[in-house]
């Protein structure tokens, strides 16, 4: 944990192997972090600073996101190419959502109504890629104004499909 004001580590709080991703409930009081080694979650009160839960997930969780609502954490799993749904009020799995090769990234909107994933090597975020590249990048269809590994990851990359 890193203080803002001096940016100086005060404390540490001790996780599952290989943390990855972080995420907050909205009110800050429950922080949720992946475990990639471990496969699970790790749930941290955050006025004691003390893990209160750990919950499995997929293979290889790396992102988490927490609706506005603070009902539902969405967490991605690389290897297994998967979404945990968690219920944050039990601290249980709702759901597994299959996503695609190599979901790493995922971000909730707003009103809670979606959450886009980012897959690696699926080269997709959401449903909005669901179309193949013809020729691949450079210049197979992609208009998003970035080139090479980097585009897998931009949430605001568009395509329009060749006929």
């Amino acid at each position: 944990m890193i203080d803002t004001a001096t940016n100086t580590v005060i404390a540490t709080i001790p996780v599952g192997n290989a943390p990855r991703g972080v995420a907050f409930s909205p009110g800050g009081t429950r922080a949720y972090g992946t475990n990639r080694s471990d496969d699970n979650v790790s749930v941290i009160d955050t006025a004691t600073n003390t893990v209160i839960a750990t919950i499995p997930a997929g293979a290889s969780p790396t992102g988490v996101a927490v609706t506005l609502g603070g009902t539902r954490a969405y967490v991605t799993n690389q290897t297994s190419g998967d979404v945990t749904v968690i219920d944050t009020a039990t601290n249980t799995v709702i759901t597994t959502i299959p996503t695609g090769a190599s979901p790493t990234g995922v971000a909730v909107t707003l009103g809670g109504t979606r959450a886009y994933v980012a897959n690696q090597l699926g080269h997709r975020i959401g449903d909005q890629h669901r179309h193949r590249h013809r020729g691949g990048h450079p210049g197979g269809g992609c208009q998003s104004g970035l080139r090479g590994d980097r585009q897998r990851s931009v949430a605001t990359h568009r395509h329009r499909t060749r006929r």
